[in-house]
C-alpha cells in the first residue's frame, strides 16, 4: 500500500504537475511542529478509543472468569455495529466544525454537536 502511494505521489509530482512539487524550502518549522503536537493528541486518543472499546471482555474475564467472556462476546460484536454507524456519522462532522470555529460560528456549532449527541443516545440507547 505504501509503495503505491509513493509511486503515484512520485508520478503526480514527477510528470503530472512539477510546478506543484514540494520542497524542503517551503516547510516551515513552526507548523510542522503544530502539526505534530495535533497529531500526537489524535494518536492518543486513538489509543485511549482502542482500550476503551476492548477493555470490557477484560474485564468479564477477570470478574466472572474466561468461560463467562464467550456468552457475551457474540452478542457484543453484533451490536456494537451500531456503535461503529454512530461513529461513521459523527467523526466526518469534526472538519466541519473545525472550519465552523475558525469563522466564529460556535453557536452553529454548539447545536449541531447537541443535536448529534442526542441522536447517538437514542441510537446506543435504542440497540
Amino acid at each position: 500500500m505504501i509503495s503505491l502511494i509513493c509511486l503515484t505521489a512520485l508520478w503526480f509530482f514527477g510528470w503530472q504537475k512539477p510546478r506543484i512539487r514540494p520542497t524542503p524550502r517551503a516547510v516551515q518549522a513552526r507548523a510542522a511542529v503544530e502539526l505534530t503536537r495535533l497529531s500526537g493528541l489524535f494518536f492518543v486518543l486513538t489509543v485511549i478509543i482502542a482500550f476503551a472499546t476492548n477493555a470490557d471482555t477484560l474485564i468479564i474475564a477477570h470478574a466472572l472468569g474466561l468461560s463467562a467472556v464467550a456468552g457475551y462476546v457474540v452478542p457484543a460484536k453484533l451490536l456494537s455495529q451500531l456503535g461503529q454507524l454512530v461513529v461513521l456519522v459523527n467523526v466526518p462532522l469534526w472538519p466541519a466544525n473545525g472550519e465552523a470555529l475558525a469563522h466564529g460560528q460556535v453557536d452553529w456549532v454548539r447545536r449541531t454537536t447537541r443535536r448529534m449527541t442526542v441522536l447517538s443516545v437514542l441510537a446506543e440507547a435504542y440497540r
